[in-house]
């Protein structure tokens, strides 16, 4: 009678996931926030250096638009093969590939779009509301 040796592979195995998102895929969603946070930083340094919040909104809008946009762009390139569906077994991937486009470009609206004007309305408030001194 033969033996058999079964070879278990523990990094093929399932892993548990934080919140719906997988642990390997976390650093992923956390780059996606970054340049969200970025710009609004870049509004309160702004602001800091004595800006009307209109003015400091505009001229952080323009000083981060460059990084932010070579960023995006660099990672859908890389991602627009992927859904296009080029390439052996292509749809199996292209879901997975039209995904990363539409959040690339999703996320691009938000940061660009909606930060700094949901940062307009909410700043008199942060005044108002502040608890530090």
């Amino acid at each position: 009678m033969a033996q058999r040796v079964v070879h278990v592979d523990h990094h093929l195995a399932p892993r548990p996931a934080v919140a719906g998102v997988e642990p390997q895929r976390a650093g992923e969603v956390l780059r996606d926030l970054r340049p969200g946070v970025t710009v609004v930083r870049e509004f309160q340094q702004r602001e800091r250096e004595g800006l009307a919040p209109d003015q400091a909104i505009h001229q952080a809008c323009l000083v981060r638009f460059r990084p932010i946009m070579m960023t995006s762009i660099a990672a859908l390139a890389g991602a627009l093969p992927i859904a296009l569906g080029f390439g052996a077994g292509a749809e199996l991937r292209q879901p997975l590939g039209v995904a990363i486009v539409g959040g690339l470009m999703l996320s691009q609206v938000v940061t660009l779009y909606l930060t700094p004007v949901i940062y307009h309305y909410l700043a008199p408030w942060h005044a108002k509301l502040s608890f530090r001194s």
